[in-house]
This record gives structure tokens, C-alpha cells and sequence, in this order.
């Protein structure tokens, strides 16, 4: 009998461990479910994919690069649109070459299209319109009211050209976040030289895409290859609320023609110091960029043995876009900011002050004509069409510089600085004045730079103007 009790005690005992490897064992298992659906969730999460700008320099790690999956949807210079997993985001921050990167800021909401309003706003404009919305997306019923739909290229058409002379080609993109705005921009841009018009770009913008110093980058290139933009005035000379280097892109002009001979993309010290940049000008030299650090300052080196004008065009983190003309043929710049705020590119002697300054995207200039080389006779300088006014300039004998100017705009100011900067002639006219012709006697050694200004609320243009 007591044989049998303790055999009955061995066998509680033995369920007893039995049920408390089952429990156990559902434990394990449940935890290994609970890690599994993580690992699923995030790998889910990983697979997302955001739409980013990014700008690499020349010494970019192909391979590397590939390996991170992004693909490039448009490339602007040195700035690539591209599209990419959050995991492989991260990742970026390791490959070589990859100067600096920035995800979209992308609204969930729908917007409205009103193709009908836009066909009658922009009615009988000689131009293509480009509207670039980052307001929301379009729903299928909005979608429906395109004409033509260029997915590729993130690209709708709200109209075309047609018989009737009040038509316009207007397009619209399709989807949002700044890498797909400059992908639909690019294609913009292509469609309005393939019918040889000119190319007029509306913003529809929150303002948070100015922060992006990239997105504003791209469009500050765009606007000056005489692109308009058009939007709120907080947008279109908005600020680039970051804490971006100072970029500086660099131009050769021949005087003569005042043509654009070569330029770069916009570069910050930090991202290509130790390397070479080599622009051509029209006779053939070259001139050579170097950018280095010494002594803990940030340098650019400039050797030009051209005779082409070499122009620097500085983009701050403010969004203040500033032109300088660098004289010496042989000369080292460190960008500096005056205790008033005024950029400047210190040459080891006065400094190089800007001749001419404007916010980011506000473009109301032509800047394949900033530069009119002056002879005896007067001609004529080609103003936007926006101000309805015509400029004649010239310098009939040494010393003297002539200007006839026509159909003045009512609220116009106008100044001419030699490349000191100090004004030599100021003129606001009143409301009565419809025309100016005057001869402004200048100094002694009188030959060289000086900068025409012309400003009004809606108008604003500059030229360096050339005395042989």
C-alpha cells in the first residue's frame, strides 16, 4: 500500500513538471512570436520608401552607393533627387562622396485641381507655365481632369496649345515632397526649350521647403538660367531657415558678348576642401578653383588666366544670393559676414563686396545680360519685359557715362556704384517723369566696373557695366 502511494506521488509529481515545461515552453514560443512580428513590423517600416534630395561631390563611392538602393529619379549638378528605404536613408550617412541629405516634406491631404482657373489665369501668356503644388495629393476625380499624364517624369497636363490664340501649355506635378517638385521641374524645363518658349514657374509652398537648402539650391540655378518664379513673396524671396554653409557657385562671362562661357554648381567650402575645380573661358585659358582649410579658415583659391570675367554667386543659409566680380587674376577668398550682415569675400586686402544682392528665387533679372561692355556709341540693353521700359547706355568720351531710359515705372529707383561701391548717380523719379537723359561725369581713372541698378516693388534688375 505504501508502495503504491509513493508510486501515485511520483506521477503527480511528474505532471506536475510536465505542465510546467508546457508553460514554459508557450512562454519561449510566445516571445519568439512577439520578436518575429517586430522583426516583421520592422522590416515593413524599412521597405517604406521617402522621397529624398541629396548632393554628392566628385569623389562619390559608386559601389557604396549603389548598395544603398536609392534610385535617382533626376539629377540637377550635384544635387540627386532620389527615392529610398528609411533603413538605407541611414546608411547614407557612411557613403563617401554623399556631402549632405534631406527627406521631403510631404502633405497626406488632397488637393483641389480647378484646371479651369488656371487655364484662365495664365490665358493668351506666351509662355509654358509650370505649377510646382506642394499642398496634397490629387484624387482620382482630380486627376481625371488632365489632359496627359507623364508619370515618369511626376508631370500632368492641364492644357495645351491649341488654334485658339488665349491657349497656353500649362502642367502641374503629381505628387509632393521636394525630390519629385525638382523632378517635375526638370521635365519642365526640357518641354519649354523642345517648343522654344519661355518657362514661367508657379509655387504653390508651405514655406517649410525653403529650409531645405538643397530644394533651394536646385531652383536658384534654375531661376538663373531666366526662369521666373512666381508665388507669395514670402516664398519667392523667402528665407532658408538652416544652418547650411555658405555655397558659391563661379561663372566666367566674356565682357564682349556678355555671354556665360563655363560655370560650376554650388559648392560649400567643407564639402570639396583639397580639390580642383577648372572652368574654360571663350579664349581657350582656364581659370582654377581651389578650395582648402588652413589655420582653421576656410579658403578658396583662384588662379584665372583668362580674360573672361570671373563671377562668384554666393547663397547664404539666410536665402540671400549675392554676385561678386573677383579682379585679381591671382587671389584667395574667405567668406566672411560684417557685423551688419553683409557677405563678403575677404581677398587679404578690402575685401570683395557684392555689386549686387537679392533674395533666393527672386529672379526678376536677366542674367545672360549682366554684363554690357560700353563703346562710344549708345545701344541698347535688353530690360525684362515685366518693367515695359527701354534702356539705352553708352560713353560717348572718356569719362563720361551716357543713359537714356524710356516708359519709367512710377515707384523706379535708380543707382549706378563703381566696383568700390561708393554711388556715383541716384535718381528716384516723380510720378510726372516719363523719361531720363543725362550724362553723368565721372572721376579720374574712370575706366573699369560700374553697377546699374534698377528697383521697383515689382522689378528688379542689375548690370555690371564695362568702360574700356
Amino acid at each position: 500500500m505504501k508502495k503504491q502511494e509513493e508510486n501515485q506521488s511520483l506521477l503527480n509529481a511528474g505532471n506536475d513538471t510536465f505542465s510546467r515545461i508546457l508553460v514554459i515552453c508557450a512562454i519561449v514560443l510566445y516571445s519568439l512570436a512577439l520578436v518575429l512580428l517586430a522583426n516583421i513590423a520592422l522590416a515593413g517600416e524599412s521597405k517604406e520608401t521617402y522621397g529624398a534630395l541629396i548632393k554628392v561631390n566628385n569623389k562619390l563611392d559608386g559601389d557604396a552607393f549603389t548598395q544603398v538602393n536609392a534610385a535617382v529619379k533626376s539629377i540637377h549638378g550635384n544635387v540627386l533627387a532620389i527615392n529610398i528605404n528609411s533603413m538605407d536613408y541611414v546608411k547614407l550617412n557612411s557613403v563617401k562622396g554623399v556631402c549632405a541629405a534631406y527627406l521631403d516634406n510631404v502633405s497626406k491631404k488632397e488637393t483641389a485641381l480647378d484646371a479651369q482657373a488656371s487655364k484662365a489665369k495664365f490665358a493668351g501668356a506666351d509662355v509654358v507655365v509650370g505649377i510646382l503644388d506642394n499642398s496634397g495629393g490629387l484624387s482620382k476625380a482630380e486627376m481625371a481632369q488632365l489632359k496627359k499624364v507623364e508619370s515618369a517624369a511626376n508631370v500632368g497636363f492641364i492644357s495645351y496649345l491649341s488654334d485658339n490664340p488665349s491657349s497656353t501649355v500649362i502642367m502641374r506635378n503629381l505628387k509632393g515632397g521636394e525630390s519629385n517638385l525638382v523632378q517635375a521641374l526638370a521635365y519642365m524645363q526640357e518641354y519649354a526649350k523642345t517648343v522654344n518658349k519661355p518657362l514661367i514657374i508657379e509655387m504653390v509652398l508651405s514655406g517649410k521647403e525653403m529650409e531645405n537648402p538643397l530644394f533651394v539650391q536646385v531652383c536658384q540655378k534654375v531661376a538663373e538660367t531666366g526662369v521666373q518664379f512666381l508665388g507669395e513673396s514670402r516664398i519667392t524671396s523667402g528665407y532658408v531657415a538652416s544652418t547650411a554653409p555658405v555655397q558659391l557657385a563661379f561663372s566666367m562671362f566674356n565682357s564682349e558678348t556678355g555671354q556665360i562661357t563655363d560655370q560650376s554648381d554650388f559648392w560649400a567650402i567643407s564639402e570639396v576642401k583639397q580639390q580642383q575645380i577648372m572652368l574654360l573661358g571663350s579664349d581657350n585659358n582656364i581659370c582654377n578653383i581651389f578650395f582648402q582649410t588652413e589655420s582653421g579658415f576656410e579658403k578658396v583659391y583662384l588662379s584665372n588666366s583668362s580674360e573672361d570675367i570671373m563671377m562668384v554667386t554666393a547663397l547664404t543659409a539666410e536665402g540671400e544670393v549675392n554676385y561678386y566680380h573677383i579682379s585679381n587674376k591671382e587671389t584667395a577668398l574667405i567668406p566672411r559676414l560684417l557685423m551688419n550682415g553683409t557677405p563678403v569675400l575677404e581677398d587679404g586686402f578690402a575685401g570683395i563686396y557684392p555689386y549686387h544682392s537679392k533674395m533666393a528665387l527672386f529672379n526678376k533679372t536677366v542674367a545672360q545680360n549682366q554684363f554690357v561692355s560700353l563703346k562710344k556709341v549708345n545701344q541698347s540693353v535688353q530690360l525684362n519685359a515685366l518693367s515695359g521700359m527701354a534702356l539705352k547706355i553708352g560713353s560717348p568720351s572718356p569719362r563720361t557715362l551716357a543713359m537714356s531710359l524710356s516708359n519709367l515705372d512710377e515707384l523706379l529707383e535708380i543707382q549706378i556704384r563703381n566696383e568700390n561701391g561708393e554711388t556715383v548717380y541716384r535718381n528716384n523719379p516723380d510720378a510726372d517723369t516719363q523719361s531720363i537723359d543725362t550724362k553723368i561725369n565721372l572721376s579720374e581713372g574712370a575706366e573699369g566696373l560700374y553697377f546699374l541698378d534698377l528697383t521697383s516693388p515689382e522689378f528688379h534688375q542689375s548690370f555690371a557695366l564695362l568702360i574700356d
